[in-house]
C-alpha cells in the first residue's frame, strides 16, 4: 500500500508554518524615550548587520528604534 503524497506546496506550507511561527513581540525592559513605557523588540529574529549590530525597537506609543545587541 502506498502513502498519499502531498504536493509541494502544501509541504512548503506546514514547514514555513513550523519554522516562522506568528511573530509575538518580545518585550526587552528599556524605557521608551518618548512615553516611558517599556519597549519591545519588534522582530527578535532579525538582525541588523550593522556595526554594533542592532535589532528594532517598538513601544505603543508608536516609538520606533534600534537598540545593540
Amino acid at each position: 500500500m502506498t502513502k498519499p503524497l502531498v504536493s509541494l506546496e502544501d509541504w512548503n506550507q506546514s514547514k514555513w508554518e513550523t519554522a516562522h511561527p506568528p511573530k509575538t513581540p518580545l518585550w526587552n525592559g528599556i524605557a521608551c524615550p518618548k512615553c516611558g513605557k517599556e519597549m519591545f523588540d519588534v522582530d527578535p529574529d532579525y538582525i541588523l548587520c550593522s556595526m554594533p549590530p542592532q535589532i528594532e525597537v517598538g513601544c505603543a506609543c508608536g516609538f520606533r528604534g534600534n537598540r545593540f545587541v
